[in-house]
């Protein structure tokens, strides 16, 4: 009696086991789906495209710029840097006089992003706004710099009223999530990389001169205006 007693109670405490084993079980379980929504959540970030204008638009902008003006030819100057090198506000302010290199037709970004340094070829447009730059240019060390001879404070945020101005102005809006926004400095850049890609330069040319670490970075701009694809769609055969 007293051994059947035993074995009923060590039955109902393995039952005990059992269930607090599936229990635990089930919580870990629930615990690691939980995980799972979190992460797939948090890799679901919207896939937005580099904003961009045409090639008319930004001819648009950089036209309301009154050239006349020492300050707006200097920031007309600044502004081609970024869309003719694909510089970013950063690199553009931090420029020196002896950065800019006429006889190779490059500009010597130094400790762009990631404390990298890179080369980036100039075009004859670009260096014959830099000669007229220069030709007015206070004295410093900087290419860019205030009528004072002094450093750009706070150039970012500078260039960027600079260009809601001129996004006022000229009329020209970036169409950014169905809300028409003014135009930014790093727009320019994103133009410059487009252009280059319906160029005909290659992703890792293009990944070289914008000083992308990872080229899968680069390939966006792909995406951005794909001309070539749209030929193709336009040009499709129809049987109606």
């Amino acid at each position: 009696m007293a051994a059947q007693e035993t074995s009923t109670m060590t039955q109902a405490q393995v039952m005990d086991f059992i269930s607090g084993l599936a229990t635990s079980a089930g919580l870990e379980i629930s615990l690691v789906h939980q995980k799972a929504e979190k992460k797939e959540k948090k890799e679901r970030k919207p896939k937005k495209l580099p904003k961009i204008l045409g090639k008319e638009e930004v001819k648009k902008v950089f036209d309301s710029l009154n050239v006349k003006a020492p300050t707006s030819l200097r920031n007309y100057v600044a502004l081609l840097f970024m869309y003719r090198c694909g510089l970013r506000v950063s690199e553009v302010t931090n420029l020196s006089v002896k950065d800019i290199n006429f006889q190779t037709a490059q500009v010597y970004v130094q400790q762009g992003k990631g404390n990298v340094d890179r080369y980036v070829g100039m075009d004859e447009l670009l260096m014959s706004w830099c000669r007229k730059w220069l030709a007015i240019k206070p004295e410093g060390e900087y290419f860019f710099c205030t009528l004072e001879g002094k450093k750009f404070a706070n150039g970012d945020r500078y260039l960027r009223a600079v260009c809601e101005r001129l996004s006022e102005r000229s009329g020209v809006y970036v169409n950014d999530n169905h809300k028409m926004k003014p135009v930014h400095p790093h727009l320019f850049r994103h133009c410059y990389a487009s252009e280059l890609i319906e160029e005909g330069y290659s992703i890792i040319e293009v990944q070289r001169l914008l000083g992308h670490a990872n080229v899968q970075t680069t390939q966006i701009y792909t995406q951005c205006r794909p001309v070539e694809l749209g030929k193709k769609i336009r040009n499709r055969e129809s049987i109606l």
